[in-house]
């Protein structure tokens, strides 16, 4: 199949620009785990093990919401979706770092939702 140059060059960018959207994000989801929570006891469960749990089920809860949310939404609306989303993941990161440990999960759940 031929494509037009224009609808290839359409192409390219679209998936660069998913790319990049996927790579910066995956890089604020992940910094957590360059802490060290070793004498970190929560509720008899390793620390860093409820943290990822939590995080996941974010992911998990986001994957259904985003099939629903955004193939109703209108196009003209996507890319301020998209900057409000990653805007509350870095807000959620921030407040990870304030928040007293036992509420840290949640702050990773919430941010694992978007």
């Amino acid at each position: 199949m031929n494509l037009p140059s224009t609808s290839r060059y359409s192409t390219f960018w679209l998936m660069l620009g998913a790319f990049l959207c996927y790579t910066g994000m995956y890089a604020v989801r992940k910094s957590f785990l360059a802490g060290q929570y070793a004498e970190v006891d929560f509720y008899g469960f390793d620390f860093k093990t409820i943290l990822v749990i939590s995080q996941v089920l974010g992911y998990m809860l986001s994957k259904f919401l985003g099939i629903k949310l955004v193939s109703e939404m209108k196009s003209e609306k996507r890319s301020q979706f998209l900057f409000g989303l990653v805007s509350f993941g870095v807000a959620m990161l921030l407040l990870f770092a304030i928040l007293p440990m036992n509420l840290k999960p949640i702050a990773l759940f919430l941010m694992g939702c978007l």
